[in-house]
């Protein structure tokens, strides 16, 4: 899912603080696609669950971490998934406004063409 490729670009860019395994990085991902999937109403709870399962052995790769990584483990999707919002949501607003430009042009071609 594209939600989840642009978690790994929003969390592991190339001067990551942070070298957590494979397994944790695809947690990383996957719970900030759950995040702002869910954010638009999308529900991928049960696959993102049995992903992140896969990833971490059912949680024990997040259990052998000591808790200052727990905690930048964590913190990681929920910063990225606000970024990645905010930046849909710019869009979103962008793309409504060039909408709502076109109707209201539209409006007029057809109000001067009625006359």
């Amino acid at each position: 899912m594209l939600a989840h490729e642009l978690g790994h670009a929003e969390l592991h860019k190339v001067a990551d603080k942070n070298d957590f395994s494979r397994g944790l990085k695809e947690l990383q991902a996957e719970m900030t696609s759950y995040l702002v999937t869910k954010h638009y109403g999308i529900d991928t709870k049960d696959e993102t669950l049995k992903y992140i399962a896969d990833w971490t052995e059912n949680g024990k790769k997040v259990d052998e971490l000591a808790d200052k990584e727990k905690l930048a483990l964590f913190n990681g999707p929920t910063k990225a998934a606000v970024n990645l919002i905010n930046a849909i949501d710019k869009d979103i607003d962008l793309e409504e406004k060039k909408l709502e430009k076109t109707r209201k042009l539209k409006r007029i071609q057809k109000a001067g063409l009625e006359r």
